[in-house]
């Protein structure tokens, strides 16, 4: 008694206000009565006080007269400030004193008091939170009812809880209704727990519940695969094992066959106990009929190419691959099988001289500096031999920074080398042609005075046969020669003039020989009908050409060169490089002439000059020509493309000379200023491990 009346003194004014409230009801008890009441209050007090529920104790009105400290920690409502005021102050959305529909709602309360109400409530410094509310009726010891007894949860986390677990629900369920999939769930005894629409209508069934407790059996398809999902089932639910993208062919009712493809995982509660199998099926059939298509027209795409000689190749950057197509193999010979699709592939076949052109191509293609090329190449024949093909290339860039692919085609090529190798001969024999009456000039005039030498030589050999011959005579006869015998034989042969001018016959006649040994190794040079690509000294090229050409310049103008001596090899054809030079040269002459007949009074002069440009030759060639007007600039290597007269010029020159050094992988360029002269700049490319050492 001493604890409950402790406890009265802690709760204060609030049961001080209830036994107020009962005399203000005039409520006359008697004293035993008044005991048993006040008994009964402390009791509660006792109970609740320390409970973790909020207790609040109302009047018939639903007034305040008492709560716990639970209901102060809730609510932040001290007891002071509770009492007398409606309980359903704190609750969001309420009439704060609405009195008559806070004892309605009690009573309806308390005539459920094991079902209650979730409500929203608000705490004194306004956090909302969600409260389980039940309520009895309060009734003291004469079965009088007094009031209420209302009971309060705080629920708010298992509210939000249970609402992201709700969401998260109808999220999943939205997931799996819009998947392109028909998607299942099993229990243990193989019977549906449900599935989403897709599902239910791929087998005629409008509503998915309808499936939920049924099995297989229920559904309209053929036994053997009724057969194939139970013995699946069953090996998941045994083993645990998942069922990965299982191919399957099913036969509909129409006779077409459906291809799907089947996954099936076992699930498990939060203990990990198995409880069923989640399984998804997709209808593949439109992407198998696609496939099937693609790979026909494919399959037609590659026979055709394959007819005309051209093969597709289409290299990923991202993982290295390369696709060869069966057309790309049987050019060299290969069938489809014999031959793995792989960079590696293509670089074994490529021809080591090919090499420099193809990594600079892959190069410029990565370094976007083009989007597409075209090269020639010589890949290895099953044969052993190498064919020539054209390989065209274009770039796939994945943005404005990145090339992700590269794709193209080769076709053979190899009559058409032939044929231009045929016709690039035919050139040299008809530069040979053209050029025949100069070297004619230019063999004639050393062998004329090496002719006239050797016929003095034979006449000398006469005179000093004579003088040998009476030396003799006179040993014979006298046994001796004397001096002024001796004299007098020498002096009626002319020996002092022979031995003045024979050395110099024969000096000349050897300087005559060996520039008509020049000027033919220069013609070999330039009819040479070899294509291999060898280490070429460009600077023997150059006297070669500058010797071969002279007879077009040398009545017009001096040709002067300033030749780099520690100038490294190219890679190159000689005869086609040779050709080039003595093209540019005759033009040059040609230009000189023509500014000659306008009559600049100037003195002709063509410059040629080699130098060692980084991973490059670069070769210039200078005249102080008539120049080239800026319009036809751009049109000079375009073949048949010509200025000079009738029957002088085909405008094959520079175009033959264009292509023969894009064929090397080197590059021409042209400056000219009318009247003053042109410049014709050749950069060739070293070979390989030079450039890179070079680089380094």
């Amino acid at each position: 008694m001493l604890f409950a009346l402790t406890l009265m003194g802690t709760l204060g004014i609030g049961v001080g206000l209830f036994l107020g409230e009962v005399r203000t009801r005039g409520l006359q008890k008697d004293a035993a009565a008044l005991r048993r009441t006040s008994d009964m209050l402390t009791k509660i007090a006792a109970a609740t006080e320390h409970s973790e529920r909020a207790v609040v104790i109302t009047d018939r009105d639903g007034r305040i007269e008492w709560v716990n400290k639970a209901y102060t920690h809730l609510l932040g409502l001290a007891p002071k400030a509770a009492v007398g005021r409606p309980w359903t102050i704190l609750m969001e959305g309420e009439p704060a004193n609405d009195v008559i529909e806070g004892q309605r709602r009690l009573e309806r309360l308390a005539a459920n008091p094991l079902g209650g109400i979730d409500i929203l409530a608000r705490t004194a410094w306004g956090r909302p939170l969600w409260l389980r509310v039940r309520a009895r009726h309060a009734v003291v010891c004469s079965a009088e009812r007094t009031g209420y007894v209302i009971v309060a949860i705080d629920i708010t986390e298992t509210k939000r809880t249970r609402e992201t677990a709700e969401a998260e629900h109808e999220l999943l369920k939205a997931v799996i209704e819009v998947l392109p999939a028909w998607v299942f769930w099993k229990g243990l005894d193989g019977r549906y727990l449900g599935c989403n629409s897709a599902y239910a209508r791929r087998f005629g069934i409008e509503d998915p519940t309808a499936l939920i407790g049924k099995s297989v059996d229920a559904l309209e398809v053929p036994d053997h695969i009724k057969e194939l999902a139970v013995a699946s089932d069953r090996e998941i639910l045994e083993a645990g094992r998942s069922v990965r993208n299982a191919r399957l062919q099913v036969i509909v009712p129409d006779g077409r066959v459906m291809h799907v493809l089947s996954n099936k995982v076992p699930f498990y509660d939060a203990q990990g106990t198995m409880k069923g199998i989640v399984g998804a099926v997709t209808d593949i059939t439109p992407l198998v009929e696609a496939h099937n298509q693609v790979l026909e027209l494919q399959q037609r795409y590659d026979l055709a190419l394959g007819c005309a000689g051209v093969g597709v190749w289409d290299w990923q950057l991202d993982d290295e691959s390369l696709y060869l197509s069966p057309g790309w193999k049987q050019i060299l010979g290969y069938a489809d099988s014999e031959l793995r699709s792989s960079p590696a592939t293509w670089l074994d076949l490529l021809h080591d001289s090919d090499r420099p052109g193809m990594r600079r191509k892959v190069r410029e293609l990565l370094c976007m500096r083009s989007s597409d090329g075209a090269l020639e190449q010589r890949l290895r024949h099953r044969d052993g031999g190498y064919r020539w093909v054209l390989v065209r290339a274009r770039s796939v860039a994945s943005d404005a920074r990145s090339v992700r692919r590269i794709v193209g085609t080769i076709t053979d090529i190899s009559e058409i080398k032939r044929e231009q190798s045929e016709a690039a001969q035919a050139r040299r024999l008809q530069a040979i042609g053209q050029l025949a009456a100069g070297v004619a000039h230019e063999v004639n005039t050393p062998a004329q005075f090496v002719g006239d030498n050797l016929r003095f030589l034979a006449d000398s050999v006469g005179n000093f046969t004579a003088i040998i011959g009476g030396i003799r005579s006179r040993i014979r006869e006298a046994g001796q020669l004397s001096a002024e015998a001796a004299s007098a034989l020498l002096a009626a042969n002319d020996f002092e003039y022979l031995e003045a001018e024979c050395p110099k016959a024969a000096a000349q006649s050897l300087e005559g020989m060996a520039r008509i040994s020049k000027i033919i190794r220069a013609l070999k040079q330039l009819a040479h009908p070899g294509q291999e690509r060898l280490p070429t000294d460009v600077n023997d090229v150059i006297k070669s050409a500058v010797t071969v050409s002279a007879n077009e310049w040398k009545y017009v103008a001096t040709v002067e060169a300033d030749l780099d001596e520690k100038l490294p090899c190219v890679l190159a054809t000689p005869g086609e490089l040779h050709q080039v030079l003595v093209n540019i040269l005759v033009n040059a002459a040609h230009a000189i002439e023509s500014a000659a007949s306008i009559g600049d009074g100037l003195p002709g002069v063509i410059l040629v000059t080699s130098r060692w440009a980084g991973d490059a030759v670069e070769l210039r060639v200078t005249d102080n020509g008539c120049g080239i007007p800026e319009e036809i600039r751009r049109r000079i290597f375009e073949p048949f493309f010509t200025t000079k007269a009738v029957g002088r010029g085909t405008g094959q020159g520079l175009a033959l000379v264009h292509n023969i050094i894009s064929q090397h992988g080197g590059s021409i360029g042209v400056e000219s200023e009318v009247g003053r002269g042109t410049t014709f700049i050749i950069r060739l490319p070293l070979q390989p491990p030079l450039a890179k050492a070079v680089g380094e």
